[in-house]
């Protein structure tokens, strides 16, 4: 999976691992591992940093999307983190609940339009 980092040719999000069932089976370890600090600054670099981000418009939060992708990109994820608390004071509620609205923001990245997969 990490060879996939430096694949200039690479268009779509890095899908995410999945944990093994049988180690966590008995307990509430998470299904999707999320991405290493590699993957994730380098699907960050995929934002294409629109002027108009209409990612945020969607977003029932308006979470600053672009400026966390911006600050990601840049493997500086204390600013990340920050863009996204100026306005998400929830965001372990966010974390559950962004998947199970389907994306919103990825449906409205322009990204799509274009057939290419968004951001993640």
């Amino acid at each position: 999976m990490g060879e996939a980092v430096n694949e200039p040719n690479r268009v779509g999000p890095f899908p995410f691992a999945r944990a093994d069932p049988n180690k966590r089976k008995n307990g509430f370890s998470e299904v999707e591992i999320p991405y290493t600090t590699e993957q994730a600054v380098a699907e960050a670099e995929r934002c294409l940093l629109c002027g108009n981000p209409v990612c945020i418009d969607a977003c029932p939060v308006q979470m600053d999307c672009r400026g966390m992708f911006e600050a990601v990109a840049r493997n500086d994820f204390k600013t990340a983190f920050a863009r996204i608390r100026e306005t998400n004071m929830l965001l372990g509620t966010t974390g559950r609940c962004c998947p199970q609205l389907q994306g919103l923001c990825e449906d409205a990245c322009v990204m799509r339009w274009e057939g290419r997969s968004p951001c993640r």
